[in-house]
């Protein structure tokens, strides 16, 4: 935990929080996924590797995972904590580069993305740029599934997404929405 704080605090603007999101927060993001019909599911932002943890456990053995996360000490934390996992493909690239990163690796399109991204620090232009760029990436029938510590975004996720829900996650610091998008 306090090496998570620490990375934080040095990177506020990439990482958003000072606190790894907890036990709750992480099992609210994850617990309306069907595993049984997910192949592939994109994660934004790996941080210490809280919701990947879970993915890895709770996904079944033919899941691929890829994680992307920019910031150089928590990218090469995770790569060496997931290097005996097989499903997991971890990355150390910019949310920015989904579409040449999907393409460029023959991915094909994730049912999830998952995002732990601090939007409300992005510029407004940022943030609809980001948000087409995973509709456009996502399967038919995926979701994106988003949490914030504001409600700020959810006026950019509805602009872009036909059906969004969302719900309040008070058992964690601090207390955060989960958004869910369908593209369908």
């Amino acid at each position: 935990m306090k090496f998570f704080i620490v990375e934080a605090l040095k990177n506020f603007r990439t990482s958003g929080t000072v606190t790894p999101s907890s036990k709750h927060l992480v099992r609210t993001c994850l617990k309306k996924i069907d595993w049984n019909q997910t192949v592939f599911v994109l994660e934004l932002g790996t941080g210490n590797g809280c919701i990947t943890d879970e993915i890895l456990k709770i996904g079944h053995g033919h899941v691929k995972v890829v994680s992307l996360e920019i910031n150089e000490v928590f990218y090469n934390y995770s790569k060496e904590k997931y290097s005996g996992d097989k499903r997991l493909t971890m990355l150390n690239e910019s949310a920015f580069k989904l579409r040449e990163i999907v393409k460029n690796n023959n991915f094909g399109k994730p049912d999830i993305i998952i995002s732990s991204l601090p939007l409300t620090l992005f510029k407004d232009e940022e943030i609809v740029e980001l948000l087409e760029i995973v509709y456009d990436i996502l399967d038919d029938k995926g979701t994106f599934i988003q949490y914030q510590y504001s409600p700020v975004t959810l006026k950019f996720i509805k602009k872009i997404f036909p059906k969004v829900k969302y719900e309040l996650v008070l058992r964690n610091i601090p207390p955060a929405i989960v958004y869910r998008a369908h593209k369908s």
